[in-house]
C-alpha cells in the first residue's frame, strides 16, 4: 500500500474514533480528534504529490473527505445542539444535516473533478469549519448561515481553489500547523472566540468573493 493511501485510511480511522467518542459523550475530545484527522488529510496530499497521484488514491481521499468533513461534523453538531435548542430548531439542524450528507454523496458521484483550478459549488469543508468554530467557542451555530452555505454548495457555481490545493506548494505546513493547534487550544476561551469570528468573516467573504476569483 502506498504511504499516501495508508495516511488517508489513518485519517478515516481517526475520524471514526472522533465520531465514536462524541456519541459516547466526550464532545471536546471528539473535536480534537477530528482536527487531527484534518492534519492527516493535509499530510496524505503531500505524500500523494511526492509519490504520484493515482485514481484509486484520489477516489479514496474524496470518500474519506465526505466522512470527516461532512458526516462526522454534522453528527457532532446534532450532539452539541441537542440540549441547547428548541425542538423546532433541532428539527432544522436535523434537516440540514440530512440534506448536507445527501448533497455530499451527490457531488461525489455526479460532480466529477474536471478542472483543478476551481471547486464546483461552495466547498463542503466550509460547513465543517463553521460548525466546529461554533462548538469550540461554545456558541449556537447559526441555522440561517448553515442553510445559506447549503444553497451555495448545491449550486454548481465555480469557486476559487488556492494554489496549494493544486500542488504548486510542496508542503502546506501552515494548514497542518493550524489544524494541530486547533486540536490542542483551550475551548470556550478568548482564543476560541477569536477563531470563531475569524472563521465567520472568512467564510462569508469567501462565499461571496470566491466565485469572483475563478481562473478557468
Amino acid at each position: 500500500m502506498r504511504q499516501a493511501d495508508a495516511v488517508t485510511l489513518l485519517g478515516a480511522f481517526t475520524g471514526s474514533l472522533s465520531l465514536a467518542v462524541g456519541v459516547f459523550g466526550d464532545l471536546w475530545l471528539a473535536v480534537r480528534l477530528l482536527f487531527i484527522a484534518y492534519t492527516l488529510d493535509v499530510l496524505d496530499g503531500v505524500l500523494a504529490r511526492r509519490e504520484g497521484a493515482t485514481r484509486e488514491g484520489f477516489m479514496l481521499d474524496r470518500a474519506v473527505d465526505r466522512f470527516t468533513q461532512v458526516i462526522v461534523p454534522s453528527i457532532l453538531l446534532l450532539l452539541y445542539e441537542a440540549s441547547r435548542t428548541s425542538p423546532l430548531e433541532y428539527a432544522l439542524y436535523t434537516a440540514y444535516t440530512a440534506s448536507l450528507v445527501t448533497l455530499s454523496f451527490y457531488r461525489l458521484v455526479y460532480r466529477r473533478v474536471e478542472n483543478l483550478n476551481y471547486f464546483s459549488g461552495l466547498p463542503l469543508l466550509t460547513h465543517a469549519l463553521v460548525i466546529l468554530a461554533g462548538i469550540i467557542a461554545l456558541r449556537n451555530v447559526s441555522v440561517l448561515l448553515l442553510y445559506y452555505l447549503l444553497a451555495l454548495s448545491l449550486l454548481p457555481i465555480p469557486y476559487y481553489r488556492r494554489p496549494s490545493s493544486r500542488g504548486k506548494r510542496s508542503f502546506p505546513a501552515s494548514r497542518m500547523i493550524g489544524a494541530l493547534l486547533l486540536a490542542v487550544i483551550p475551548y470556550g476561551g478568548l482564543i476560541a472566540e477569536f477563531i470563531y469570528w475569524l472563521v465567520m468573516v472568512g467564510v462569508l467573504v469567501y462565499s461571496i468573493g470566491g466565485a469572483l476569483l475563478v481562473r478557468k
